[in-house]
């Protein structure tokens, strides 16, 4: 064989051995869409015979987006107020470009308030620098990925137009079971996964930042428990970026 053939040949077979790793990873993630599909348009079967439609929820996001919006503004104008640091800034910045979400459409809120350490309404991004910075680097990346999930799918306006819409009692709130707390908790799963399918980083990202959380869950009502988040990343890592956890 000459040398040219070997060439080729060698070619050939890393091109096809790329591609045979490549095609299950592709597999992995068209499943997991394929799931959230079905799992979404399960929950929005079960808020029909509650009379709120899809279309309906879609309609309020138009016709009442200064309602909400208000409501938000008044959350952000009542918030302990802290400038975030130039490296934080540009960790957000380079996160939002990694996902192709326009930065530009979304205020960035340094805040003091300890209740929530990064959260996300549809165009506002909340952020405890002090406390943020006490995760794992990896862990902060994951955090504003799953956050930008959230502003991508306009989860927060979905939920306060379904919350009103059923003004549930605080006992319903309080139940697991209850078809608002099931579909917060797909909307966060929803977040979790697509954020940590992007990228492996974002993955192990995932990971770090569930591993401090596994002594002490949470009680799995509005949010899942931290041992089925944890599955899902570890899933994700083996089956889609076929990689072992970096310790």
């Amino acid at each position: 064989m000459t040398k040219k053939l070997i060439i080729k040949s060698n070619i050939i077979f890393f091109a096809l051995h790329a591609f045979s790793t490549l095609l299950p990873a592709q597999n992995s993630i068209q499943q997991i869409l394929n799931e959230l599909a079905h799992e979404e348009q399960q929950l929005w079967k079960e808020l029909e015979r509650l009379k709120i439609t899809k279309r309906m929820i879609s309609l309020c996001q138009k016709a009442r987006m200064h309602e909400y919006s208000t409501c938000r503004k008044e959350i952000e104008n009542s918030a302990t107020k802290k400038p975030l640091s130039q490296s934080l800034l540009e960790l957000i910045k380079k996160v939002f470009k990694h996902y192709a979400v326009d930065i530009k459409s979304v205020a960035i809120i340094g805040y003091s308030d300890t209740k929530q350490v990064i959260i996300a309404t549809d165009f506002q991004l909340f952020i405890n620098e002090d406390e943020f910075l006490k995760f794992h680097p990896a862990a902060q990346e994951f955090l504003i990925a799953h956050e930008i999930q959230h502003i991508v799918h306009n989860d927060d306006s979905v939920r306060y137009f379904i919350y009103n819409q059923l003004s549930p009692t605080p006992e319903q709130m309080n139940d697991p079971e209850y078809i608002v707390n099931r579909f917060y908790r797909f909307q966060e799963k929803r977040a979790d996964m697509l954020a940590a399918i992007h990228d492996p980083h974002y993955a192990q990202g995932n990971i770090k930042l569930l591993e401090p959380c596994q002594c002490q869950e949470t009680s799995g009502i509005s949010h899942p428990k931290e041992s089925q988040r944890m599955a899902w990343a570890m899933d994700i890592l083996k089956t889609v970026h076929q990689q072992p956890l970096v310790t």
